[in-house]
């Protein structure tokens, strides 16, 4: 993350030498010995080159955060149990009836409601 923090950095830095460049050249009149047409096909190939290299550091850091969300998303539910088929009635106690199912249907009856965090 740093790596990519210190490019963005850099380019930023390299777009604002460039631009300041460029708007003195445009200010003192551009009395460069180069015809305007090279300097100007000399210039688009150095914005062309900094774009480019600007998109690709963004394609970096999205590909970056995407993998960062999916290690966050599969790490919380890494602690889920799902129970499908469970009967729902109004004002139910959920956790009750889990442990009551699990130890019912699965012989487990060291559960009591206050084994889960939370039940929906």
């Amino acid at each position: 993350m740093d790596a990519l923090k210190k490019q963005l950095d850099d380019m930023k830095e390299t777009f604002t030498y460039r631009m300041r460049d460029f708007q003195k050249d445009l200010q003192k009149g551009n009395s460069d010995t180069a015809s305007p047409s090279s300097r100007l096909a000399s210039d688009f190939a150095v914005f062309r080159t900094f774009v480019m290299t600007s998109l690709e550091c963004l394609q970096n850091q999205m590909e970056l955060l995407s993998r960062l969300a999916d290690q966050m998303e599969t790490r919380s539910r890494g602690k889920i149990l799902l129970i499908h088929g469970v009967p729902e009635s109004k004002n139910e106690n959920t956790a009750s009836l889990v442990a009551t199912t699990l130890a019912k249907h699965l012989s487990v009856t060291t559960l009591t409601p206050d084994t889960f965090s939370k039940c929906h």
